[in-house]
């Protein structure tokens, strides 16, 4: 269950329970004409850690698509060239989900 921050544990038989931060300092930056790179911060690393990175063209994120990552930074390739993509991280860990970070956007090349 998760507490007003939105951080999740799920105790294990002999283990300690692991709390998900939420990615911040999300920034986007352009790599080419087609592909975005997400950095992030991320205070924890603990395996078998997935970072999510959802991205979508629309600040909705309808239509969106994600990319599945074990470290920082992630890389978005296939874009359309010259578009805005919106882009939001979320950390995940043994199907437990942490909150979504504050969406950050940038633009491929043209």
């Amino acid at each position: 269950m998760g507490d007003a921050k939105g951080n999740f544990s799920t105790p294990a038989e002999g283990k300690t329970s692991v709390n998900l931060e939420t990615p911040t300092e999300v920034t986007v930056s352009t790599t080419g004409p087609t592909s975005l790179k997400v950095n992030f911060e991320y205070p924890q690393h603990v395996d078998p850690i997935i970072f999510v990175a959802v991205y979508s063209v629309y600040s909705s994120f309808n239509s969106s698509n994600t990319v599945n990552a074990t470290s920082e930074p992630i890389t978005l390739n296939g874009l359309e060239v010259d578009t805005t993509y919106y882009v939001k991280v979320q950390a995940t860990i043994s199907g437990l989900q942490g909150n979504f970070s504050a969406t950050a956007s940038g633009k491929t090349s043209g």
